[in-house]
């Protein structure tokens, strides 16, 4: 019915851009970021359903997106920032951190591991490079997807060894997209279902985002879009926006910058929609079924 079942403040002066329910179903944990430069510190926070704190970690470079392991493990986005020969700022690039559940931080995989700046995409005039805006962890916890808003790439990183497994899109793709259309533009939160991938495509304004569905043929290495779905009139999300695939073929799709989350059948008939008021926007969306620990009460 769209109506707030569970809340805990955050702190004021930092965005909180992804929440997701803590392994041990003890509560939340959540990410916040700096929504200026220099104001506050960016940290994970643990806190149970009864709104207190449990545990908080500061990471001075924390961006957008982390992912929790079943043994406590968290991986996340950090910017990874260095100073390039031939450029006149400090170049942001970016890296997949992890935090052990016993304290102990490490990075995994940076992305100047594999690319270049200037060469594999383009850095703006205020050195923000690769942008990394999302991740997804694989089921069996070997692999994690890491998603760069800045050169529309996609890339999946070996956890265990920090190598990187395969790209789609930017100068190193593993795959060729035969129909230019259907490549992602400036993508955020996608979904690995089986053997496909699910992105929420912002594209570029004008146009309008959607939510697409790619394919792949190994032995062609190519990439094709199957399934899209978008709104119409059509909405631009500019920032952020989701996709969640269930099993029935039936999609959430959530238009973050547009406050608008539309729930829609395996045909793409909407079944059911929240707007929220002029000027809402929405963080990343993590569906549960429901609230690990808690009891309703009436």
């Amino acid at each position: 019915n769209g109506r707030v079942v569970w809340y805990t403040p955050a702190n004021k002066g930092l965005t909180v851009i992804r929440a997701r329910p803590s392994r041990d179903g003890r509560g939340v944990i959540f990410g916040q970021s700096r929504v200026k430069p220099n104001v506050g510190t960016p940290a994970l926070r643990w806190v149970d359903w009864y709104g207190q704190g449990i545990r908080k970690v500061e990471l001075p470079t924390f961006t957008h997106d982390f992912v929790e392991l079943s043994d406590g493990t968290v991986l996340y986005t950090i910017e990874d920032i260095r100073s390039v020969e031939g450029f006149d700022v400090p170049v942001v690039g970016n890296a997949l951190g992890k935090l052990s559940p016993d304290g102990e931080q490490a990075i995994v995989w940076s992305t100047w591991d594999d690319w270049v700046p200037g060469v594999d995409g383009e850095v703006a005039e205020n050195g923000v490079w690769t942008h990394a805006n999302a991740m997804d962890l694989d089921p069996d916890e070997t692999a994690v997807t890491f998603g760069f808003r800045g050169v529309s790439t996609i890339v999946r990183i070996d956890i265990a060894s920090g190598e990187r497994i395969w790209q789609i899109g930017g100068e190193q793709s593993d795959y060729a997209f035969p129909n230019p259309d259907d490549q992602p533009e400036h993508q955020h939160q996608f979904q690995w279902v089986d053997d496909q991938l699910f992105i929420f495509d912002n594209r570029s304004q004008p146009d309008n985002s959607r939510a697409i569905g790619l394919s792949f043929d190994e032995s062609a290495g190519t990439a094709t879009k199957f399934w899209e779905w978008s709104r119409s009139p059509g909405v631009w999300s500019y920032a952020l926006g989701d996709v969640h695939r269930r099993e029935d073929a039936s999609s959430m799709v959530v238009y973050t910058s547009a406050g608008i989350i539309d729930d829609i059948d395996a045909e793409g008939n909407v079944r059911w929609e929240l707007q929220g008021e002029l000027g809402t926007t929405l963080s990343y969306v993590t569906p549960v079924d429901s609230l690990p620990g808690v009891r309703r009460e009436r």
